[in-house]
């Protein structure tokens, strides 16, 4: 969950008044305030872009310049959501910088409708005009910062201790730079993203196992307006195998992780379902158990996913974990993997998330086995 205060917290499950504020830096680095009609911010762990915002505007905002606050051809939006304090002090959270991508104008209702994405597009959009080789002793830290930052120069990255070890052997990427960013991280056992401050988050996804960030209830003080489920066995799997490159004569290394607790669980009724991963760039053992570790993190508990509605809070993030309680009392712990959190006051926001669950590992045909959370 982003940074925010317990005053911050506390009013959200209390009648507030709403604060909004979307700023445009145009190419030429002017900054305008745009007066948001209405929109909303999506935030998706399980898609290539995490963040989208679409919003309209009022028309006086001329979308006609190709160099002012709403051209698509190097404009940015700052989108923040807070709330606004009896004292008249406001507090709110960056929801995103989204560069602009498409701006359409309804001349009849006087809006412009606008659309945006986080910075990760513009590394997916700046392909590599030839395959790229990054040399063998290149730490994956050095590979990652290189990458992110040729497309946006002096890129914020935060990146794991793991990112300190060197790529064993020369490896070399096609055309895809976001791509290969984030098989980089995957070698490592992390995913890689954009955060809402536009910062390249590299990290090993949290335990399933962490505690709760908020609380989504219905009744006095609760945020729930709405809550459904839906359970399947489509794309659900109970096992990631990962293997990666046979060196000087070895086996290949390998790596796998298991789902041990949850209604799927490998070994139960639910049967075998493994899924597969392959990349030169597991050169270890470890590395492939990480890899196994984190694909499957980010994946279990997909089969039993519910979508609720609540009073928006925009510090939460997708992969922070919450507390669900049903209207009849019941309670769960869910991580969440998409938000869409509204930028007017008559919105819900809307998630949704998976169950949680542990994870058996095991290196290398079964010389280790051990828990993880």
């Amino acid at each position: 969950m982003r940074p925010a205060s317990a005053n911050f917290l506390d009013a959200l499950r209390e009648p507030h008044v709403l604060y909004t504020r979307v700023v445009s830096t145009a190419p030429d680095t002017t900054v305008t305030e745009l007066p948001v009609v209405e929109g909303a911010v999506t935030l998706d762990a399980t898609v290539e872009t995490r963040a989208r915002v679409e919003l309209s505007v009022a028309s006086p905002v001329a979308p006609r310049r190709t160099d002012g606050p709403l051209t698509p051809y190097g404009a940015w939006l700052d989108v923040y959501r807070g709330v606004r304090f009896a004292d008249g002090s406001t507090e709110a959270i960056r929801l995103g910088r989204f560069r602009i991508d498409s701006v359409d104008t309804d001349l009849a209702a006087g809006t412009v409708r606008v659309a945006g994405y986080d910075a990760s597009v513009a590394m997916r959009d700046d392909k590599f005009l030839a395959p790229r080789t990054v040399v063998a002793g290149t730490t994956f830290a050095a590979a990652i910062t290189a990458l992110a930052q040729e497309t946006i120069p002096g890129l914020a990255i935060e990146l794991p201790a793991g990112a300190s070890a060197a790529i064993a052997t020369d490896m070399s990427f096609e055309l895809e730079r976001w791509q290969a960013i984030r098989e980089l991280a995957t070698a490592i056992g992390c995913e890689a993203y954009i955060d809402g401050d536009r910062k390249l988050i590299v990290r090993v996804p949290p335990p399933t196992a962490s505690a709760p960030v908020w609380a989504v209830n219905a009744g006095p003080g609760g945020v729930l307006t709405a809550v459904a489920e839906s359970l399947t066995r489509e794309a659900a799997y109970n096992a990631v195998v990962a293997t990666g490159e046979a060196l000087d004569g070895d086996p290949p290394v390998r790596g796998v992780a298991y789902d041990t607790t949850s209604p799927i669980a490998w070994g139960g009724p639910f049967g075998h379902n493994p899924r597969f991963y392959s990349s030169p760039l597991l050169q270890t053992d470890a590395q492939a158990l990480a890899a196994a570790q984190s694909i499957l993190a980010t994946g279990v508990g997909t089969q039993r996913a519910v979508d609720f509605s609540a009073v928006p809070n925009p510090a939460l993030e997708p992969g922070d974990p919450i507390t669900l309680t049903y209207p009849d009392g019941h309670t769960e712990t869910h991580i969440i993997d998409t938000l869409t959190i509204p930028l007017r006051a008559t919105g819900a926001m809307s998630a949704r998330t998976r169950m949680t669950s542990a994870v058996a590992a095991e290196v290398h045909a079964g010389e280790q086995l051990a828990e993880v959370a």
